[in-house]
């Protein structure tokens, strides 16, 4: 009996010790995939932030040589003092850039700041081997190239050089005049984005030497970082990309912070239950039912525990079904800014700002058991700042548990891309209202023209003392009529190009094509031109940024002419259309009978720096499209079977939006 006992004893001990075994595994592997997942969307989410500032650096400097492009190919004969004079705030403009030079006809001319580089002028560059490939491309595809990072010479800092082809017209022929080129240090436009080889938590590398993307060579960083699984994106230049790989700093094996803990506690409590399971089931049964009682206590504050424990990398809090909070873990504390004993004595309603916010969410009080709400909004730090967190609520029969992660580094992210999509739409409302410059000019001149001839035959008149005081009234109203013409002209160029964060407003979509009409008579007006408006006066208002909509109908009015001036036809048509759709949707159609849309440029009509114009960047359909997709809208562009394009936007009416 005491035999049979002691095989009874052991074998429950064995059964304990392998199901706490299994669990413990199970546990560990379920943290290490957790752990893996969450590298790979840290290291993904920093990649981002870096290639984004990467972009933006080098577009602001990128913009320097299609600025100097633009003016060389209307000013052709351009000497060394307009140079300077062009060049000089340029240079002083931005950090990390070497020297702006123009090469005419591939030889260098023109060379600013002068200091030291005097002996670069006259420098064939197709006879330096390392330089003449990235030309070459250049001038044939009409577009920048970035080439390099290079050494110009042994000791040399290593430069990055991006060179734009500047065409220019002479008798209506175009002709390759030369480049402009800008020469930018490597080391420090990376040490202005903050951009290091191994960072805290990453190692980084970047390869595309000459823009090649993945076939180029590796330039920065460690060759192997590409070699270890690691995560790689894209770095778009203008014609050409890098790409940005990076990789943990221990490697993707590395372990989760808490698998020490995890494991040291699980086998502390594999042992000690399986040696109370040893003794439990050789006392009497007295005992071991007074013990049971004990251990189903342990069980569920184990089972707690174990929960919480799996969610060591989030904020956790547990209240009590009046909110009050009876448990937080250190990163609900860091999240916080307080102290366990702090949140002790507060209501998880004290961590909110508003009520509003939790209504948006559920209230978790008032939920069924084994229930969950989630959502977004700002936990009230101690500090007074306001932390956006993401939360998950969960009611038990004793309690309500409440995860919280910290999304901050993603709101950061988010805002720094609107930021950029603003600049972005920003520079190219200022190169639409460049390219309509000579129109302008016009519009203007005609009211200006005539009010100083109206006033000039009052002046006249009163001269000679033939006036007669009804006459100069009338004439005065006519002038006053042209100057506030005149006025109203300047007034909305003004509010087009000012500089400011997107404000919605009740628009009537009718009203503004009316407008951009005014803005674009001189250039709609031209002979053997023939516009025609086909507007629903019916349509309901629409809840958008009025100079954003502009933006949009400028750029499809403007692409829409520009395809009409390169098809020899004899009569242009145009005709610009709005209805409410099938699908309730405010409907805007611009139709011409243009050369069309090019067949290469189709499936990527909407992408950025795909253009079918000589010396177009790229950028208005991207950023049409940006804009129509922010308000949840549909832009769409194609060829007509008979010739010309059809492009088409729609936004939500205002009752819908």
């Amino acid at each position: 009996m005491k035999k049979d006992n002691h095989l009874l004893a052991s074998g429950a001990a064995f059964a304990t010790f392998m199901l706490f075994f299994v669990t413990l595994f199970t546990l560990d592997h379920s943290e290490q995939e957790r752990h893996q997942t969450q590298l790979h969307s840290d290291t993904q989410a920093h990649l981002s932030m870096l290639r984004a500032r990467i972009e933006s650096a080098l577009n602001a400097r990128l913009h320097i040589t299609s600025s100097l492009a633009s003016y060389v190919s209307t000013h052709p004969e351009i000497d060394a003092a307009e140079f300077r004079v062009l060049a000089g705030p340029l240079y002083e403009q931005l950090s990390g850039v070497q020297s702006i030079r123009l090469a005419r006809d591939s030889v260098i001319s023109h060379v600013y700041p002068e200091g030291g580089l005097e002996g670069d002028l006259g420098t064939r560059l197709l006879d330096k081997p390392k330089l003449r490939e990235p030309i070459l491309r250049a001038i044939e595809t009409k577009k920048t190239v970035m080439a390099g990072p290079i050494q110009l010479q042994p000791d040399a800092p290593k430069l990055l050089i991006s060179r734009t082809p500047i065409f220019f017209k002479s008798k209506g022929v175009e002709k390759l005049w030369g480049l402009t080129c800008i020469f930018i240090y490597q080391d420090k436009l990376f040490s202005e984005i903050g951009l290091k080889t191994k960072a805290d938590r990453f190692v980084y590398a970047l390869r595309g030497q000459d823009a090649l993307g993945d076939r180029g060579q590796i330039f920065w960083g460690e060759p192997s970082v590409f070699s270890d699984a690691a995560v790689v994106m894209d770095v778009w230049l203008p014609a050409g990309s890098w790409q940005i790989a990076a990789v943990p700093v221990g490697g993707w094996n590395s372990l989760a912070p808490n698998t020490a803990w995890l494991r040291g506690i699980g086998v502390i409590v594999t042992i000690l239950a399986t040696l109370l399971i040893w003794f439990l089931v050789r006392m009497p049964v007295r005992l071991r039912e007074m013990v049971a009682d004990a251990t189903a206590e342990v069980s569920a504050s184990e089972n707690r525990q174990r929960e919480l424990m799996e969610q060591a990398s989030v904020g956790i809090f547990l209240t009590d079904l009046k909110g009050n909070c009876v448990f937080a873990n250190a990163e609900a504390c860091r999240m916080t800014g307080r102290t366990i004993a702090d949140l002790r004595l507060m209501n998880i309603h004290d961590l909110i700002p508003s009520d509003r916010q939790m209504e948006q969410m559920g209230n978790p009080q008032t939920m069924a058991d084994g229930e969950t709400m989630s959502g977004e909004f700002c936990l009230h730090r101690k500090d007074g700042d306001p932390l956006p967190i993401e939360v998950s609520a969960r009611r038990t029969r004793e309690d309500i548990q409440w995860i919280a992660r910290d999304i901050s580094e993603r709101k950061q992210i988010e805002s720094l891309r609107e930021r950029q999509r603003i600049e972005l739409e920003h520079a190219s409302r200022l190169s639409l209202v460049g390219e309509m410059a000579s129109g302008l000019a016009h519009e203007l001149g005609q009211p200006l023209s005539a009010a100083q001839n109206y006033v000039g035959g009052c002046i006249a008149r009163v001269a000679g003392n033939t006036s007669d005081t009804g006459e100069l009234l009338k004439a005065l109203q006519l002038a006053d009529t042209q100057i506030a013409r005149a006025g109203k002209i300047i007034h909305q160029m003004k509010d087009f190009t000012r500089k400011r964060e997107p404000s919605q407003e009740r628009l009537d979509i009718n009203l503004l094509i009316r407008e951009v009409m005014t803005l674009l008579s001189h250039e709609v007006h031209e002979p053997c031109l023939n516009i025609r408006l086909e507007l629903d006066d019916g349509l309901p208002m629409v809840m958008a940024d009025k100079i954003e909509i502009e933006q949009v109908v400028i750029n499809l009015l403007k692409n829409s002419l520009e395809a009409m001036q390169k098809n020899a036809i004899g009569v242009k048509e145009m005709l610009v259309r709005s209805f409410l759709g099938e699908d309730g949707m405010v409907t805007v159609v611009v139709e011409d009978n243009g050369a069309g849309i090019p067949e290469g440029c189709m499936d990527k009509l909407f992408k950025p720096f795909v253009s079918s114009k000589e010396n177009g960047m790229g950028l208005g359909l991207s950023i049409c499209s940006g804009i129509i997709n922010a308000y949840s809208g549909r832009i769409s562009g194609h060829n007509k079977p008979d010739g010309g394009a059809i492009f088409s936007f729609t936004l939500h009416p205002a009752e819908a939006a």
